[in-house]
């Protein structure tokens, strides 16, 4: 007997043995470790070169010369937008993006289709809220052929009526079809209930799917898309599209003569009076509608939330330690909402939180989940409570190295893409932020200290006047109800 218990504790010691060499390997990996050993040398931002001139007409042009590619991109940048639309004709900028994107500049709008076609060139133009973006790509061997498309677009447009109609007829059905999906509602109201009436209360459309976007409108609705007509598509280019309101960038494999040949083609634009751009006042500081808003879907099986409330600008002071909060608080998967909702509570595969940025007026502070409809006021409940131990407390050590890290290597991977460079500097020149905004960005991510994050989210963080919008099942409601009291239906 004594000879049997002696064997099994010996096999029991053999076993154990086993499982803890087995859990040290399994903790660290012989590649984990080598790994561990490895070096890096620091990431170092390297600034390609680029030629910069200002034609007698205003016209401003970047070049970046690209021997790596065989393409040669364009890219104008108008000084014009959905906020400076006139109240009546609402819309009008992403309107007449949509028509210039669909050929509608040009008398004959198939044979323009099948010129890009038969060349392969491609040709994007969109209107957001603070410019309007035409993109055109070719071979290098087409520049020529490229550039005299860009130059009739930018320059001497034809808009046609049955163009037009057709582009009204899509943002129609997209009007229509806003209530069928969650997204697509809270895309539509989410910034109406935030920012109120300003500019205008109209509606926000992505035309095409998530995958295949079409085109994007800004601030159209039923009433004002009625209103806009060829002339009104006309007098929108004649007040916007002059030569001192546009920046052009071309990058590519141009072999230096693309200067000469964008004065030779450009020069001749004359400059003329453009409108003056003034928006009203926003009249807002945090939300203009503080609170809980629900729309109720029967056959959803689970909720999607958005909530947030205005933040500052990007070229506010406070920009760098607003980037360090705003990737602390969802901007990866470690950051503090994906790890208090997904990770340790199960409660949503997805989930994000960050800033969106504007120039011309402040922007958005917004956390985004996706949950089961029986844990949808726990989620909404985790998430303004993370946002609130940020304003308390700030952030940790390693949060503040982590978020360094994860900007400044961002932000440095963007220098290895021309075509993302050159955006930075016509951006940058055209909302008028100094040129150590942008080129001392580490520099100044590095000079962000856990007070200065502190400071921010005390002075930015208002968890307890966020609006919160939630579209999901009628059931939902009540739980919302218990947990926070008033919940406001939203109705189409």
């Amino acid at each position: 007997m004594n000879k049997t218990i002696k064997i099994l504790i010996s096999v029991l010691i053999v076993f154990l043995a086993c499982k803890i060499i087995l859990a040290e390997e399994a903790r660290e990996s012989r590649g984990s470790k080598i790994v561990s050993r490895m070096e890096f040398s620091e990431l170092k931002m390297v600034k390609p070169k680029f030629e910069r001139f200002v034609l007698s007409n205003g016209l401003r042009v970047y070049l970046m010369d690209d021997r790596r590619s065989p393409m040669i991109k364009l890219e104008a940048m108008v000084k014009t937008g959905s906020l400076y639309d006139k109240k009546d004709k609402a819309g009008l900028a992403g309107l007449a993006g949509y028509v210039m994107k669909s050929g509608g500049s040009f008398s004959d709008p198939d044979a323009f289709n099948r010129q890009l076609d038969e060349s392969g060139i491609s040709f994007y133009a969109e209107t957001d809220m603070e410019s309007a973006i035409l993109s055109l790509s070719c071979l290098k061997e087409d520049a020529d052929i490229g550039l005299e498309i860009f130059r009739q677009i930018l320059t001497n447009p034809c808009y046609n009526e049955k163009t037009l109609l057709f582009c009204k007829t899509q943002i129609r059905e997209a009007l229509r079809r806003i209530k069928d999906s969650p997204n697509s509602i809270l895309r539509d109201n989410f910034r109406k209930l935030v920012y109120g009436n300003f500019p205008y209360n109209g509606n926000n459309l992505t035309i095409g799917s998530r995958y295949n976007k079409e085109g994007s409108v800004m601030g159209i609705s039923p009433e004002t898309l009625v209103n806009i007509s060829i002339d009104d598509l006309m007098e929108f280019h004649k007040e916007y599209f002059c030569p001192q309101n546009v920046i052009i960038g071309i990058v590519g494999d141009f072999k230096g003569d693309m200067a000469d040949k964008v004065k030779v083609i450009f020069s001749s634009w004359e400059k003329s009076a453009s409108r003056v751009f003034k928006l009203p006042p926003l009249g807002v500081d945090v939300s203009a509608n503080p609170g809980i808003f629900f729309f109720p879907k029967e056959e959803l099986t689970q909720s999607t939330v958005i909530m947030g409330h205005i933040c500052a600008d990007k070229l506010s002071d406070d920009y760098f330690a607003l980037e360090i909060l705003g990737e602390v608080l969802g901007g990866s998967f470690g950051a503090r909402l994906p790890t208090e909702v997904r990770v340790k509570r199960g409660l949503a595969y997805s989930v994000n939180g960050y800033i969106g940025w504007n120039y011309a007026y402040p922007g958005m502070l917004t956390a985004f989940a996706q949950t089961k409809n029986e844990s949808t006021a726990e989620v909404i409940k985790v998430m303004t409570d993370e946002i609130a131990k940020i304003k308390s407390f700030g952030i940790t050590d390693e949060e503040l190295k982590t978020a360094k890290e994860a900007k400044k290597n961002n932000y440095i991977t963007d220098f290895i893409n021309k075509n993302i460079v050159l955006k930075k500097l016509m951006r940058d020149e055209y909302f008028g932020a100094s040129k150590s905004h942008s080129e001392n960005y580490c520099f100044n991510i590095d000079k962000v200290t856990k007070d200065d994050v502190l400071s921010v989210a005390r002075k930015y963080l208002h968890p307890d006047k966020m609006t919160i919008l939630i579209v999901g099942n009628p059931k939902v409601k009540i739980d919302l109800e218990k947990e926070f009291g008033k919940v406001n239906i939203i109705e189409y």
